[in-house]
């Protein structure tokens, strides 16, 4: 799920980015779409890849396909607000998210060890073969 509020997120930052309507051009789609995948992993550690970056990587003239995104009009101002309000709520969902599936993976894999151990008092499960070594009994 937090990989897709990231996505989604990462979608309308784009479409924020761009000077004309996604689905009116496939060349403006394809960078909205490629601009949310680069930014997926990137946002578990709050980095946003640059917008020029990848239009210059698909192969776009980033002049042709953004926005003016000096800030130095009212409007490239706005626009640049919100992309940062946006890229901030995209490193909220990627990492804070992230951080509790860890959490979530670490209370699975201890649950699992507790009830592998409860089976083996109970002689349902056999312990782990010994794989070798020595072993000195000091009392």
């Amino acid at each position: 799920a937090s990989a897709c509020a990231t996505l989604g997120v990462g979608l309308v930052e784009a479409s924020l980015l761009v000077q004309e309507w996604p689905l009116g051009n496939p060349d403006t789609a394809w960078f909205v779409v490629r601009y949310s995948l680069q930014q997926l992993f990137p946002s578990v550690v709050w980095v946003t890849q640059d917008a020029k970056l990848v239009a210059t990587a698909m192969g776009l003239d980033p002049h042709v396909i953004l926005r003016d995104l000096s800030g130095s009009t009212p409007e490239s101002a706005n626009v640049l607000l919100q992309t940062q309000f946006l890229s901030t709520s995209r490193y909220f969902f990627a990492g804070f998210m992230m951080l509790a599936q860890m959490f979530r993976a670490g209370s699975v894999s201890m649950h699992s060890f507790s009830e592998y151990e409860d089976r083996i008092k109970m002689g349902r499960e056999p312990p782990l073969p010994f794989t070798g070594g020595l072993v000195i009994r000091l009392c």
